[in-house]
């Protein structure tokens, strides 16, 4: 395994804040760097702990994309939320979906 991104200023945890004070892409983007790796892979799997909206991710996919433009990339992400919740439905829901990054700096995750 290969590390090809690097925090490099602490930003607020979009889980554990208000959905209207969530970091947008850019914030995100500004506070990560990539390398461009040696061997460049042909497929690239970032993964998450807690994937809330998807701007963390989303922003590292984007950076990604400009060091290795070829490789196709996708998050894994071990808990799915929209924010805090008072009722689970389910603890297990697996899910495949897409997130879309907007001008603005917002995403849209769906599922």
């Amino acid at each position: 395994m290969q590390t090809y991104l690097t925090r490099t200023k602490a930003v607020p945890r979009s889980s554990n804040s208000p959905t209207a004070e969530r970091p947008l892409v850019p914030v995100h983007l500004d506070s990560i760097e990539a390398e461009r790796p040696f061997f460049v892979p042909d497929k690239i799997t970032i993964v998450d702990d807690v994937l809330t909206m998807g701007r963390t991710s989303f922003a590292c996919a984007e950076l990604l994309r400009a060091a290795c433009p070829n490789a196709e990339i996708r998050i894994f992400a071990m808990i799915r939320t929209q924010g805090l919740q008072n009722d689970i439905e389910k603890i297990v829901d697996p899910a495949t979906g897409v997130i879309v990054g907007y001008p603005s700096g917002k995403t849209h995750r769906d599922p």
